[in-house]
């Protein structure tokens, strides 16, 4: 009888263990919280956070701030008429990789970090609409930039966009 149990026990502790194993490697950054959700452990991909940090250092020696992940319709107001709907829901699920602006709050430029995704169909599309609202609309610049090993040349040339901007 007990030999029956000791079987049953390894058997069922091979199973927890496999589920376990496969948990992992299917998604190590991530804490599952049900079938429907998984909570994220990192804001930003290791691209995203490379990024960042050049772009930090920048930002810090022109005391200027830098936002992350913004929602567009956080940065637009829609005109209230009978298509609002519609243009509400084209931008409701979009967002800006990185924002930039004075300490007040003052929007200096935006930049969009396009890595292999965008070359998708679905991304290209959404990237032209992004880029049209913006550069018809907008006063400020919206940046696009490739993934790459070395920023140096990108944040030198942001760098002075964004003084000649906060000067004015």
């Amino acid at each position: 009888m007990s030999t029956i149990l000791i079987i049953i026990f390894i058997i069922i502790l091979i199973g927890i263990l496999e589920d376990l194993v496969q948990n992992k490697h299917k998604n190590k950054l991530n804490i599952i919280l049900n079938d429907d959700y998984i909570f994220k452990q990192y804001l930003f991909t290791k691209t995203e956070l490379s990024f960042y940090y050049n772009l930090k250092k920048m930002t810090d020696e022109l005391n200027l701030e830098i936002f992350t992940k913004t929602r567009v319709i956080d940065l637009i107001e829609i005109k209230k008429n009978k298509n609002w709907t519609k243009n509400f829901n084209k931008l409701k699920a979009k967002h800006i990789d990185f924002i930039i602006c004075k300490k007040n709050g003052e929007i200096l430029t935006y930049i969009e970090l396009d890595d292999y995704s965008h070359n998708r169909k679905k991304v290209i599309k959404r990237d032209e609409l992004i880029n049209n609202l913006f550069n018809a609309n907008s006063k400020h610049k919206i940046f696009r930039v490739k993934v790459q090993n070395d920023y140096s040349i990108f944040i030198n040339e942001l760098k002075n966009y964004l003084i000649s901007e906060k000067m004015q």
